[in-house]
């Protein structure tokens, strides 16, 4: 009995390694032909974009790609003469993982336009929705993020470009710095406090805190969690109106967009913020995440008398 059983493993593992050998065979064989696609994908794509381009030069692939690129971005090229880049992106959510080609102008930045590399969901996009891309800045007011079909591909889509846009625009902190200094264009901030230096029993959600000169504004970095997603964003604070000055994006993490008529809904609020919506469609978890942030940065404010009185 015994050496039928130890036949029968013998045969299966067997088995197991003709069809391990066989698979890595057939990978061996089709794998530069991949790469040899997908490498004249790209440069298409690159010409298309940019045609006047000279040529291009490669800021980093897979193997090169520095720790804080985001996940979504797998390989990344620039023109010779700084105007554009072309980015490879990953969708990392939706149905399966696709790659697609974008290409984004730097000053300003947009879009140039977006090539399908390889496509998994199931689902076709619809022929109208890659193209609509084209000249979007970072709000993409255009492009249609939650109809069908691929519903949740498409928005998937959306948010690699996203990560990719933002990560061009320079690090956090960096972007971050560009967001406040728009809020307060003839003011200088310094910082209550710093990432690196927030004060023992500060809530989670506020990660920095800056004011103008005069006491009279407030600018936060504040951040919101998704499951195991952190997500960030920059308020501006009047501090005698006690009233929002603007809210912005830094960094998003969940699949589906907030929209940005949620976000710009925020100027001019105060505390109730009773003229923003959290309950309907799309990510109404999400919504309510970033209200409860901003609520717990004016309840902070509140409680650390941060407000300056009116004339």
């Amino acid at each position: 009995m015994k050496n039928i059983y130890v036949r029968s493993i013998v045969v299966i593992c067997a088995i197991c390694l003709v069809m391990g050998l066989a698979l890595a065979g057939v990978y061996a064989l089709t794998q530069p032909e991949i790469l040899k696609n997908e490498r004249e994908k790209t440069e298409k794509a690159m010409k298309e974009f940019f045609p006047e381009a000279q040529s291009f030069v490669l800021v980093f692939d897979k193997n090169s790609k520095p720790a804080d690129a985001p996940k979504s971005l797998l390989t990344l090229y620039v023109t010779e003469d700084g105007a554009g880049y072309v980015a490879t992106i990953l969708t990392n959510s939706g149905y399966g993982q696709s790659t697609f080609i974008c290409g984004i102008n730097t000053a300003p930045l947009a879009v140039v336009g977006v090539k399908q590399i390889e496509y998994k969901d199931t689902v076709s996009l619809d022929d109208a929705y890659l193209p609509s891309f084209a000249g979007q800045g970072k709000d993409m007011t255009d492009v249609d993020s939650s109809a069908s079909p691929a519903k949740y591909t498409k928005q998937a889509i959306k948010g690699a470009i996203l990560d990719v846009m933002n990560y061009l625009e320079g690090s956090e902190s960096e972007r971050a710095a560009k967001i406040m200094a728009n809020m307060f264009p003839d003011k200088t901030l310094t910082p209550v406090f710093e990432q690196e230096t927030r004060p023992a029993g500060t809530p989670e959600n506020i990660l920095s805190l800056y004011k103008t000169e005069d006491g009279e504004g407030y600018a936060a970095v504040i951040c919101t969690f998704y499951y195991d997603k952190k997500s960030t964003y920059v308020v501006g604070i009047d501090a005698k109106e006690r009233k929002i000055i603007a809210l912005n994006y830094l960094s998003y993490q969940d699949s589906v967009d907030v929209g940005s008529d949620f976000i710009h809904s925020f100027a001019g609020q105060d505390k109730d913020m009773t003229d923003v919506d959290t309950s309907a469609s799309p990510a109404p978890s999400s919504k309510r995440n970033i209200k409860g942030a901003v609520t717990t940065l004016f309840t902070y404010m509140d409680d650390h008398q941060l407000w300056t009185e009116g004339e």
